[in-house]
């Protein structure tokens, strides 16, 4: 079960909605959030044991980790700090 969490740049317009984290009901598999460098993108990525996280745009594999407690983050896109908003809505 997760939650979803919205990302908006007030700076460049930049945005990702109802980005889903958390744990999968298999054991084992998590959604977490990543930032993308070669893409420029931020989204979550499926953490699986034994499987490196891969970007869910281009599939590079060159991303960093966020963590589902990250409350704000530079944006992927022009890189000014931008709070992260965790939605009430949940997942299972």
């Amino acid at each position: 079960m997760g939650h979803f969490i919205n990302f908006q740049c007030p700076y460049c317009g930049y945005s990702e909605e109802k980005v889903p984290l958390g744990q999968s009901r298999q054991t084992g598999k998590s959604l977490t959030l990543f930032k993308c460098e070669p893409c420029r993108s931020l989204g979550s990525a499926w953490i699986v044991k034994g499987d490196k996280p891969r970007c869910s745009v281009c599939y590079d594999e060159n991303i960093v980790l966020l963590g589902d407690d990250v409350s704000q983050t530079d944006c992927p896109k022009c890189g000014e700090t931008v709070i992260i908003r965790k939605l009430d809505e949940l997942w299972e």
